[in-house]
């Protein structure tokens, strides 16, 4: 046990003098040079040491005006990250000034920077889920839906989350976010969706539920009768026996007393 502590101590010292060496190269030849001593070591790069080399990369593809490099650099990010190398919004925005520099209209790539995001703002959803509020201040979910969906605004011209990270957001971070902040992440998911479609109706059906469930606790008596209706009309259901029970409390809470 302690001869492994030693080699897990030693790796992470190499891990830093590797970090440090790419961050101090200066010529892409000098990283390419640290990049393969690093692979040689067997020493499982960082995301800010990825993301070191790949800029200098990058700047090397762009000012020689290499197009032939973008589909490599893609490929970089994703062979990394199938050995356990999670990129961040840094590592995207590399990759999208390689698009918006060479090939703007690649329907592919932008799809790949799209997914790449809402599956990095669900991955770090699971780490804030239980991360406290301070009065008066953002909860640190909201601010990452936020983030992420600026960045995907500003790079993709993409306007909305996938219905897929917002459900996820609305199970994750629900300790996070109010009844008021649900109300309204779900009216941008419904400008932006179609909720008549039936291929997104399973999303917006957790969706529904879990607003319900805010709404219930928070008492909004009022606004979950009008979601219930919204929900009829809309044919989304079935509704699930927690949300049956709901129904069942609200009409009992809502008849007039004389008619209990």
């Amino acid at each position: 046990a302690f001869s492994q502590l030693r080699l897990q101590s030693a790796v992470a010292r190499d891990a830093k003098s590797f970090d440090h060496q790419m961050l101090e190269a200066t010529t892409l030849e000098e990283a390419q040079r640290i990049w393969k001593e690093l692979e040689q070591a067997k020493v499982q790069p960082s995301v800010d040491l990825m993301n070191s080399y790949l800029g200098k990369k990058v700047i090397r593809s762009i000012h020689l005006k290499r197009l032939q490099d973008l589909d490599p650099h893609f490929r970089f990010v994703e062979r990394l990250k199938e050995k356990g190398v999670q990129p961040n919004l840094s590592t995207y925005t590399l990759l999208a000034q390689m698009v918006r520099e060479f090939d703007p209209d690649n329907a592919t790539k932008v799809a790949v920077l799209v997914d790449g995001v809402n599956e990095l703002c669900r991955y770090l959803m699971e780490s804030i889920k239980d991360a406290p509020t301070a009065a008066g201040k953002p909860s640190e979910g909201l601010l990452l839906l936020g983030t992420c969906t600026s960045w995907l605004q500003k790079n993709t011209d993409t306007h909305c989350l996938q219905l897929a990270t917002y459900e996820k957001a609305f199970k994750v971070l629900r300790r996070q976010l109010t009844w008021r902040h649900m109300v309204g992440l779900l009216e941008v998911c419904k400008g932006q969706y179609d909720v008549r479609d039936a291929r997104n109706k399973p999303l917006y059906l957790e969706l529904y539920v879990s607003v319900a469930h805010n709404l219930f606790a928070a008492n909004k008596y009022k606004a979950l009768v009008k979601l219930f209706f919204e929900m009829h009309n809309l044919r989304i259901g079935p509704l699930p026996p927690t949300l049956q029970y709901c129904a069942l409390h609200l009409c009992s809470a809502l008849q007039p007393p004389k008619t209990k």
